[in-house]
């Protein structure tokens, strides 16, 4: 019903692109404007709701935001350039506060892999998703520091919940891509967030817990190494649960790779 009312959508290109637009303004952008994390999670509502109803309308639509989603941020949409001249889908376009944020431009990649899988004949985002699986992939360093990382390409830490959350959303782009280099960087995250406890998730009353284990820093070689063996053998996050909560906790505890 939402996205059936044209009222809360912006047409362009005599109504080829849709845009979900924000009416307040944030950071230097002014009203309204576009976000490729809020585009790409669209299509990928879209696609899910066709396979529920098989509604032809959901597909077109998620291509008509596919369109707005990538063209470039100078003309509207929210594809720019990082600073190693890879293609980005950005979070939050045109802002010089906040540029390059990964975790809105994974969501914006996996609605992409979504489209790309159901419009296989759009040999044009297929070439740009590509192009953007390898700035992810080959980006993940200018975030990371020996002890944290960063939310965007300004610097600045992410909170302890952000940082399960990118977890999270690389465990699910494993199960769609099967690369080890994933796998590999939840592994840095998880040596990150270790004896971090998360305190951040307010609608569970105890929500302590932790992901995986501790990896150990090579200083020499500027480098984690751990255990391939280990937590991640399956492609799974293990949750170590705060043993003075998790008793009172209402989350449900993964407790080994299974």
């Amino acid at each position: 019903a939402y996205f059936s009312d044209s009222s809360r959508l912006m047409f362009f290109d005599d109504g080829s692109a849709i845009g979900l637009p924000y009416h307040f303004n944030f950071h230097s952008m002014k009203a309204p404007w576009f976000s490729g994390m809020t585009q790409g999670v669209a299509v990928s509502f879209m696609i899910r709701y066709y396979e529920l109803t098989k509604n032809k309308e959901a597909l077109a639509m998620a291509e008509k935001m596919i369109r707005l989603m990538l063209k470039q941020e100078t003309e509207g949409g929210t594809l720019s350039r990082t600073k190693e001249q890879f293609l980005w889908i950005e979070e939050y376009p045109n802002s010089s506060s906040s540029k390059s944020v990964l975790n809105g431009f994974i969501n914006g990649l996996i609605g992409l892999k979504e489209y790309c899988l159901y419009f296989p004949g759009d040999a044009a985002a297929r070439e740009i998703h590509d192009s953007c699986y390898v700035a992810m992939v080959e980006s993940f360093q200018y975030y990371d520091t020996p002890e944290w990382t960063s939310y965007n390409r300004n610097g600045g830490a992410i909170t302890n919940s952000y940082l399960r959350y990118q977890i999270a959303e690389l465990d699910h782009m494993y199960n769609i891509y099967k690369d080890e280099r994933l796998r590999d960087q939840m592994r840095i995250w998880s040596r990150h967030a270790f004896d971090k406890f998360d305190k951040e998730i307010h609608f569970l009353k105890f929500p302590l817990y932790q992901y995986g284990t501790k990896l150990e820093w090579d200083a020499q070689r500027k480098m984690f190494y751990t255990d391939r063996s280990g937590a991640f053998s399956k492609g799974l996050i293990v949750v170590k649960p705060d043993m003075k909560h998790s008793g009172r906790s209402k989350l449900k505890y993964l407790t080994n790779a299974d």
